[in-house]
């Protein structure tokens, strides 16, 4: 077990480096995890304006009833009656409309025509609010027309009644496009953890490797009696020991971070998903590893593909919200398949095996992946030992 031992000794003379780099990807991946807050429950919910109301019609029942109204759908405001404090609230945003009521107003709604002179209103540039605030003052001002013309002899507390009973008729509000979908803290803390192992897989990997491809060490090794099947036996075992005790790190802060409280199958269902990237991962810097020549074209290497595939596959940005080009570019890469797979397991209300169908086949792709790195490595290395020879 030379070449094991070896290896593990070059980890422990990078393992100060190694476990910075660890712990700072860990570090990273635990803080947006205990910062994320789950998306709110509702979908659509009314907004209330804050409103700043000047009547001068102040002794007309309707006018007063329907000052009532208003408040009832707002939040009214009190501001003094000064150009230059009105401008102040607008500006500042203190109040998003601002009402006056000229005098005769609510005798000319009971008259059975719209008011002259009109209203008075001021809003907010560029605020939706006041706009929809706009609509509700127009239907309640020609209900109230239309009511006192065709109603003979109403009174003005039975045509606010009315009125509000008409405007009181709401339609449900149902969402059909963009359904907003959440997902808890340790399927959060699944994908993010994506970033943090492609990362530190490449850099301890790639840091084992860099050692073992120097030219005069490799040619020492080959003269070695050592055969180079044991030789690539013990450096595979070396890598893939190392590969796991990441990966277990990494599941047993998810323990902390609350994944114990979870099913038993979907936390099992997280575990093999995060096992098989784990590998994926692992075959990934395999093949990196033919190619890197010094630390600084490692460092780079590594945050480069780790930043890059997690930008395109959902980690940093929700797959829902990656065009159609982007997610057919990232579906060449593992990291899709394990973030698809961590998104269909946190929505799974049943564990049955019709249910988990989906998710296998996303993990057997990524285990299709480490299969296929690894023989691309493996081809790699032959290709090279032959040029060098």
């Amino acid at each position: 077990m030379q070449v094991f031992n070896a290896c593990f000794k070059v980890i422990r003379r990078n393992f100060v480096s190694m476990l910075v780099y660890l712990l700072i990807f860990i570090f990273f991946v635990v803080l947006l995890t205990i910062f994320y807050q789950a998306p709110a429950e509702t979908l659509f919910e009314p907004v209330r304006p804050r409103v700043a109301i000047f009547n001068e019609d102040t002794e007309d029942p309707f006018t007063a009833s329907f000052i009532a109204w208003l408040e009832g759908q707002t939040h009214r405001v009190d501001v003094a009656d000064k150009t230059e404090s009105i401008q102040d609230a607008v500006f500042y945003r203190y109040v998003n409309y601002i009402l006056r009521i000229p005098a005769g107003f609510g005798q000319q709604i009971m008259s059975g025509h719209l008011p002259q002179p009109k209203l008075q209103r001021t809003q907010s540039p560029d605020n939706w609010s006041g706009i929809a605030m706009d609509l509700y003052i127009e239907r309640y001002i020609e209900l109230s027309a239309l009511f006192s013309r065709n109603l003979d002899s109403i009174s003005a507390s039975e045509l606010s009644i009315s009125v509000q009973n008409a405007l009181a008729r709401e339609t449900t509000v149902q969402l059909n496009a963009g359904v907003q979908t959440t997902i808890n803290r340790t399927a959060y803390y699944f994908i993010y953890l994506a970033y943090a192992m492609m990362a530190v897989m490449i850099l301890g990997i790639t840091t084992v490797l860099l050692v073992f491809n120097q030219s005069d060490l490799k040619r020492r090794n080959l003269s070695s009696p050592l055969n180079l099947f044991r030789f690539n036996a013990q450096l595979v075992f070396a890598c893939l020991l190392f590969a796991l005790s990441v990966w277990l790190l990494m599941f047993l802060i998810s323990l902390l971070m609350g994944s114990y409280q979870l099913v038993l199958a979907e936390m099992l269902l997280l575990a093999l998903n995060s096992l098989t990237f784990t590998l994926a991962c692992l075959s990934l810097s395999f093949l990196l590893s033919q190619f890197v020549r010094s630390r600084a074209v490692q460092q780079s290497m590594a945050n480069v593909i780790a930043l890059g595939t997690c930008f395109v596959s959902g980690v940093f940005v929700p797959q829902e919200l990656l065009g159609d080009t982007v997610q057919k570019i990232a579906s060449f890469t593992p990291t899709y398949w394990y973030v698809l797979a961590v998104n269909e397991i946190d929505s799974l209300s049943s564990y049955a095996l019709q249910d988990i169908q989906i998710i296998l086949s996303h993990i057997l792709i990524q285990l299709g992946f480490a299969v296929a790195l690894l023989a691309v490595s493996l081809a790699a290395v032959r290709q090279k030992r032959q040029t060098q020879a």
